[in-house]
């Protein structure tokens, strides 16, 4: 597991990166190869380290080596590979806990870091919350329309409705009358042209009575399928409700995960500057 971490923070782009003195102030000239640099004596005795000792690691900046104990190594390896908010704060304290007293040049560079990818990961969240908003409101829109469909429909069923009353009284009077005129054909039959000017009547009131009938059948064919329509359109206006209260639960979620990540960034803010 040392192995991992040392060779992460040997070949990490972030733990290499320094501010490098100009070619004249190092003691070289342009075009020419620059002054070979004092070797550091290794340390002797008990500070000595090697691949046996797997608590101490070497780290290497401006050209000489130093140890870092393995537990700043591997919190500087959590900040390069950062993991929820909770754990990468608790390492970035316990990095800057456990950092010797030489400064790091790089210190500055992952904690800018560290606060560009929070940055973005809000960016991202208002991107999507963005996204959210606009959803909801076509949605609230669909339903709106679907609504004003859906009271046109109901207007449109009542006065089928009260016409399909209005011609079935209708019907009834015909069948009334149809009766009377049959009755009254029966006690004229002595009467050849009163029986006559009878019988064209109730042909004229039998037409009259299927016209009304056939008028009848299509308005009740014309209530059905308006209800169906009606069924239709109110499954359509429950679906997008259901989609629409999906929609804003997730909102609602989102809304939560911004306020958190903007809480973190500043109390992440709070502790860079009390450093």
């Amino acid at each position: 597991m040392t192995k991992g971490v040392s060779s992460c923070t040997r070949t990490s782009p972030v733990a290499s990166v320094g501010p490098q003195p100009p070619l004249a102030q190092r003691g070289g000239v342009a075009g020419t190869q620059p002054p070979e640099r004092p070797k550091t004596p290794k340390p002797q005795g008990p500070r000595r380290w090697s691949a046996a000792q797997p608590h101490l690691a070497s780290h290497r900046w401006r050209g000489t080596s130093f140890p870092l104990p393995h537990q700043t190594v591997r919190s500087i390896y959590h900040l390069l590979f950062p993991g929820p908010i909770r754990h990468q704060l608790a390492c970035i304290a316990n990095t800057f806990t456990d950092l010797p007293q030489r400064p790091y040049p790089h210190a500055s560079t992952l904690q800018t870091c560290k606060m560009d990818r929070i940055k973005e990961k809000m960016n991202s969240l208002r991107l999507e919350n963005d996204e959210a908003n606009a959803k909801i409101e076509e949605l609230q829109a669909k339903n709106k329309v679907l609504e004003q469909e859906g009271l046109a429909n109901e207007q449109e069923i009542k006065s089928l409705q009260h016409k399909n009353g209005i011609l079935e009284g209708e019907v009834e009077k015909l069948e009334a009358q149809i009766k009377d005129f049959k009755k009254a054909a029966d006690e004229g039959q002595q009467h050849g042209t009163q029986n006559e000017t009878l019988q064209r009547r109730l042909q004229l009131l039998e037409d009259e009575a299927e016209e009304a009938d056939k008028t009848l059948r299509e308005t009740n064919e014309k209530l059905r399928q308006t209800d169906v329509k009606a069924g239709h359109f109110e499954r359509k206006v429950q679906a997008c409700e259901a989609e629409r209260d999906q929609w804003e639960a997730k909102y609602e979620e989102m809304a939560k995960k911004y306020a958190t990540l903007e809480k973190d960034l500043k109390d992440l803010q709070d502790e860079i500057g009390n450093i």
